[in-house]
């Protein structure tokens, strides 16, 4: 941080002199890092300012229509709740909410009975942020994909604490934290979703 402020300080993609060059080349080497730390291309991962804004991405930025259906775990932080519950007040999205078992974890089989045809999207965290439950967030993903229901993992707790491997998970759209785990600096995350979807 220290030599950007010092040596590149542009934004990236503003300007074609030496030093915004190098800023545009630092970023996509950043990004390429982690894309690599993830298992995904470059192309795929957007930086953003932490992980709400990651999952507003997702939330506003794909068309939910009344009666679309999202589905969501009573494990999630409110960022992972606020953006659904916002939908379903301005949109008239439906927000299923499940419940974890008596020891903090979700079934991926209970997620699979949950889907109806109006399922837009299954959201779901990584590792809960109360009880430090590892979910199994690869078994949710294969039993959802093939359905035509989008996948979302919120990765906030995950991404540095234990290995994330985007191809294991299946998943549609991965929102991880730079400031945690990656002992980044404040102000770091990124959303990587698939090329297509972005």
């Amino acid at each position: 941080m220290d030599l950007y402020h010092r040596e590149f300080p542009f934004n990236y993609g503003v300007g074609v002199f030496r030093s915004s060059e190098r800023c545009r080349s630092e970023v996509d080497k950043a990004r390429g890092s982690v894309a690599q730390f993830i298992g995904v291309h470059p192309g795929e991962v957007i930086f953003t300012k932490n992980t709400t804004e990651a999952i507003n991405l997702v939330s506003s930025g794909l068309t939910f229509n009344s009666g679309d259906e999202v589905i969501v775990t009573e494990l999630e932080h409110q960022s992972n709740l606020i953006p659904w519950f916002r939908l379903k007040k301005e949109k008239g999205v439906k927000v299923k909410v499940l419940k974890a078992n008596s020891e903090g974890f979700i079934d991926p089989g209970a997620i699979v009975r949950a889907l109806s045809r109006q399922t837009k999207l299954v959201t779901m965290t990584h590792v809960s942020n109360l009880l430090g439950t590892i979910q199994n967030v690869e078994e949710v993903g294969r039993l959802v994909q093939g359905s035509g229901v989008l996948f979302m993992v919120d990765g906030a707790q995950s991404v540095g604490r234990i290995p994330v491997n985007i191809g294991n998970i299946c998943c549609d759209f991965f929102a991880g934290c730079g400031r945690k785990a990656l002992m980044g600096p404040q102000g770091t995350a990124f959303l990587f979703g698939k090329w297509f979807l972005l």
